[in-house]
């Protein structure tokens, strides 16, 4: 027995479970499309993102917070002004329910409800037939996902997007 290695396993799985999490991190601001890198906001833009985004938690928002939340990020250069229309499309699927404008709200359950509700309308359409009808829903979702994992962990959003 080499009790000299016991903790080895553990050090490896710390190092692997932090890689990991850095390699997570780099993909959520992967907002715009893989590999356009001319699109891939700069550093400074990243580093905007996640200190807007620090300050609002898209679990627990009012929809007027999250207005106020988007154009920060685009008055940021974080966001493009298309990405802007899209997340304001949000505000307005709020506004629609009847949602107040003071009222807080988890963005993330309610599109994911949302998107679900949807899919089992669609039902059993082969694929290719759904991803049009839902991809507006998936994106806005991934939108609210990738804003929620920044807040809860803005320390590893500033890694390289590249990850």
């Amino acid at each position: 027995m080499q009790i000299s290695n016991v903790l080895n396993g553990f050090t490896d799985a710390a190092k692997l479970g932090a890689k990991k999490a850095e390699q997570a991190a780099g993909s959520l601001l992967k907002i715009l499309k893989p590999g356009d890198a001319a699109a891939q906001p700069s550093a400074a833009s990243r580093a905007a993102m996640t200190d807007i985004l620090r300050r609002y938690d898209v679990t627990d928002i009012t929809p007027e917070d999250f207005s106020n939340m988007i154009t920060k990020l685009r008055d940021a250069g974080a966001i493009s002004d298309q990405d802007f229309q899209e997340l304001s499309s949000i505000r307005t699927e709020l506004e629609s329910q009847g949602l107040p404008a003071d009222e807080s709200v988890n963005l993330v359950q309610l599109f994911g409800d949302m998107l679900r509700k949807a899919q089992q309308q669609i039902g059993d359409k082969p694929e290719g037939e759904n991803l049009p009808k839902l991809a507006p829903a998936m994106r806005k979702l991934d939108w609210l996902q990738k804003f929620a994992l920044i807040h809860a962990n803005p320390d590893a959003a500033g890694i390289d997007m590249a990850a």
